[in-house]
């Protein structure tokens, strides 16, 4: 927490001002943050809050309970995120990206967004799931309902080669941080629609309380998503603005 009590999220302190300064480095370069946002995903989604309130309300809430479970159990899988191999980018990158922020991809910048998401368990280190199954417990009780598991094949593996100019290795990572920033724009427009139904007066009950500072827990994961979302968008922008060579011995520009 900050002095004023505002809450401030853990890996912060030095990764706001890098971003900042990373960011202006970018904009001197004439490049930009990757232009996308959650927009992309629009459309339904199903059950939408008020279908969700009026389950809840007439005792048919073990959906949302499981919901809740098995987005916990999701952000744990985030810790692997540390573990995603990095190539040597500034091999096949034409200017140098000593200063950027994608040169520090495996040194900090992966890992302390997979310490966001699942913490550090053999550490004593929560993350994200912990802080899921918090404000489930908090809205129903402890075991209210048994555990659950989320299906197979949630993931979708596309095997497809769609920048053949590069090694696939290449490939995979630029896939992979924009897969990732896909999921982070999924989860934002979820974990709203999480904070309104349960801030939904006369849902919870004698709960109600509980159920709010649920509410306000998830709303300290979407505060550290946004840290997520916006340093995505700028390894997806330092990549668009920089020129890549081919495995013909030409290049091509990031942006294409």
């Amino acid at each position: 927490m900050l002095v004023d009590g505002s809450y401030q999220p853990p890996r912060a302190l030095g990764r706001v001002p890098a971003m900042d300064a990373w960011e202006a480095a970018l904009t001197e370069r004439g490049g930009a943050l990757f232009p996308a946002s959650a927009a992309l995903l629009a459309g339904d989604r199903l059950p939408n809050i008020e279908q969700q309130v009026v389950l809840v309300r007439n005792g048919l809430d073990v959906r949302f309970w499981n919901t809740l479970t098995i987005v916990g159990k999701i952000e744990a899988r985030g810790a692997f995120i540390a573990l995603v191999p990095v190539p040597d980018l500034q091999a096949v990158i034409v200017e140098d990206i000593s200063g950027m922020a994608i040169d520090r991809l495996a040194t900090g910048l992966l890992e302390a967004h997979s310490i966001d998401e699942g913490g550090i368990p053999d550490q004593g280190i929560g993350g994200h799931d912990e802080m899921w199954f918090a404000a489930r417990d908090l809205a129903f009780g402890p075991e209210a309902y048994p555990d659950v598991e989320p299906q197979p094949g949630l993931a979708r593996e596309d095997v497809t080669r769609y920048l053949p100019e590069v090694s696939e290795e290449i490939e995979q990572i630029l896939s992979f941080i924009a897969n990732v920033l896909i999921i982070e724009f999924r989860a934002e427009i979820g974990f709203a629609e999480t904070q309104a139904v349960l801030t939904t007066p006369g849902l919870f009950g004698e709960r109600a309380a509980d159920a709010a500072l649920g509410a306000e827990i998830v709303g300290r994961i979407r505060t550290d998503e946004e840290i997520h979302v916006r340093s995505l968008s700028l390894h997806l922008g330092e990549l668009s603005n920089v020129t890549f060579r081919t495995l013909e011995g030409g290049t091509i520009a990031g942006s294409k």
